[in-house]
């Protein structure tokens, strides 16, 4: 009797395989489950810097392209025929800014095509523009290609007609390759009577720009829109 009690209190060696079977199953889990939580937390900042990046960029570029016609003597617009305060010393649309699709840069100068800005909404994927600072004409632009943003500047600048052969000084605000296919940078701009800051009790003439870029989430986009009130249309 004592004998046959002994047999049954002692491990078998199935039953010491199982515990090991199911030992290892719980480690491979808890592994696995380890690697997708270090993954998530990888690519959330991943994503967190990319978008930090492309809001500082586009933040960047929104306050330097509200120069654009500040001060510039201009005979060729009508900015005293639309404007409701005192005629100002003010550029005009695309001649003192303009716009590009199909932009790139070549060494330090730009090509492309300009698109006209009027009352219907553009788009392109360049801006350049000029205004008047410390008693000379100064000029500056925006090219976005190859999934990044370049800013340009130029000081002394002969002014836009001859854009194509003016030697730029390239900064990038978002470096190439952060943004692909529809998340690039793109700008729209039309020719309409708009409010700067959005706190003139009355519309005064102006250009309404956007600028936009993706993010990290596939619903939503980073977008400025800047009303450019020293551009004549």
């Amino acid at each position: 009797m004592r004998a046959g009690l002994n047999r049954q209190l002692g491990l078998s060696m199935i039953s010491l395989l199982i515990g090991l079977m199911l030992g290892l199953l719980s480690t491979v889990a808890a592994m696995a489950l380890f690697r997708t939580v270090v993954q998530n937390a990888v690519g959330a900042q991943d994503n967190l810097a990319q978008d930090s990046v492309v809001s500082s960029g586009l933040l960047t570029a929104q306050l330097e392209v509200q120069k654009a016609g500040y001060g510039v003597e201009s005979d060729t617009n009508n900015c005293t025929a639309i404007s409701t305060a005192s005629p100002e010393p003010s550029g005009t649309a695309n001649v003192d800014l303009v716009m590009y699709s199909g932009a790139a840069m070549s060494g330090v100068r730009v090509t492309g095509t300009t698109v006209s800005i009027d009352p219907v909404q553009k788009t392109g994927n360049a801006l350049l523009w000029r205004w008047h600072e410390a008693g000379a004409d100064r000029c500056a632009g925006l090219v976005a290609e190859n999934g990044g943003l370049q800013f340009l500047e130029r000081a002394n600048c002969p002014g836009l007609a001859t854009a194509g052969t003016i030697d730029w000084t390239v900064t990038p605000l978002i470096p190439d390759g952060r943004l692909q296919g529809g998340d690039a940078v793109a700008f729209g701009a039309r020719s309409d009577l708009c409010w700067p800051y959005g706190k003139r009790e009355v519309p005064d003439k102006g250009v309404v720009l956007t600028l936009a870029a993706g993010n990290s989430s596939a619903a939503l986009q980073s977008e400025y829109t800047v009303c450019l009130p020293n551009v004549c249309r």
